[in-house]
């Protein structure tokens, strides 16, 4: 009887311990997704001070001569933020902690800056260049919404 009570406690402290295992293992992975996440966009921030700069109106100026400087740093800038939404798109970073850092600026300040280039290079190309970009910030305009809400 003995030898049975004992197969069956470890039984239980194996269970138990393939149970902790799994949640250290899901508290580990989610730390460096949001580590990962407040990274990339610390990363982000040092591209997106130029939209700061610069009003929506001297943006769109800037878009319309594809041959200046300010155009080529906008395009790099908006390549940034594709690289950033495909990460979260894809669940490689944390969309609650990217939208918490960043919804006020992302889906208010910087889609009015952006609004005008997504539409001219998306229309100047049968792709979808900017497709995650766009995607991302849909969604925090459903979450903004939600909130809203309650």
């Amino acid at each position: 009887m003995t030898d049975c009570y004992i197969n069956w406690m470890s039984l239980v402290v194996s269970i138990a311990a393939f149970f902790f295992s799994l949640l250290s293992y899901y508290n580990s992975f989610m730390y460096e997704k949001r580590k990962a996440t407040i990274e990339a966009y610390n990363h982000l921030q040092v591209f997106l001070h130029f939209f700061y700069e610069y009003q929506k109106d001297e943006i769109e100026d800037f878009v319309n001569d594809k041959h200046s400087d300010e155009y080529k740093v906008l395009s790099e800038c908006l390549a940034q933020i594709e690289f950033f939404a495909t990460g979260i798109i894809n669940k490689a970073y944390d969309f609650r902690i990217a939208y918490q850092m960043a919804h006020g600026f992302l889906d208010l300040t910087l889609r009015s800056r952006i609004d005008y280039m997504l539409e001219m290079k998306n229309e100047s190309t049968t792709e979808h260049f900017y497709y995650n970009t766009e995607k991302l910030l849909q969604m925090m305009d459903r979450k903004s919404k939600r909130k809203i809400r309650k």
